[in-house]
């Protein structure tokens, strides 16, 4: 069996930065299971406050009052995950370092830092790391795992095969995706598939 020219195309939702902007939120793209920061800046005032909610369920992310963190306000799926830059404070630096970002962070968030209110948007992005092709039964298989956001897979034949390639898309417990697609092997090569 002669196959050959595997490329692994997959459509992925498009994600932009949005440079700062008072009556616009911030947008940033977080990589699954990395750091992020949430950007957030202010004018400093005389009583420093500064809080992050996750706006859809009105989640506690970090809270920062009268001069120290205020752990105990923290809903449970942020601990240990998150700080602020507390030596930039004083310049109007109120921004959170997200640690081992998940899907379900993925959401909108407010700091609300001396009054000032700066709304983030925040995505997140499981980029595809490995593809797996292998042929059994007359068949090509061509596979990848963990992607976020949900992956479509297209196939290139040449010639056509006789049947249409059979795709699937599955989710997993942690949010991710997989895909999973197969075509039939024409019997006489030279043909050529791109995945």
């Amino acid at each position: 069996m002669n196959v050959c020219g595997f490329i692994l195309i997959i459509s992925l939702s498009s994600y932009y930065f949005s440079p700062c902007a008072s009556n616009i939120d911030e947008e940033i793209l977080c990589v699954y299971m990395k750091s992020c920061v949430l950007p957030c800046h202010f004018t400093p005032g005389s009583d420093l406050y500064i809080e992050w909610t996750q706006r859809e369920e009105d989640l506690t992310v970090h809270s920062f009052y009268p001069g120290q963190n205020q752990d105990l306000y923290q809903y449970w799926k942020y601990r240990g995950r998150t700080s602020l830059f507390e030596e930039e404070m004083n310049r109007g630096n109120a921004s959170l370092l997200l640690r081992d970002v998940t899907v379900k962070d993925q959401g909108r968030y407010l700091c609300l830092a001396d009054d000032q209110e700066t709304y983030v948007n925040m995505k997140v992005f499981a980029p595809v790391s490995q593809v797996h092709v292998n042929s059994s039964d007359g068949k090509l298989f061509c596979r990848a795992h963990d992607i976020y956001p949900e992956p479509s897979l297209k196939w290139t034949m040449n010639p056509e095969p006789s049947a249409e390639p059979q795709t699937s898309v599955d989710r997993t417990a942690t949010g991710l995706f997989s895909v999973h697609s197969s075509v039939p092997l024409l019997p006489d090569p030279p043909y050529k598939y791109i995945c």
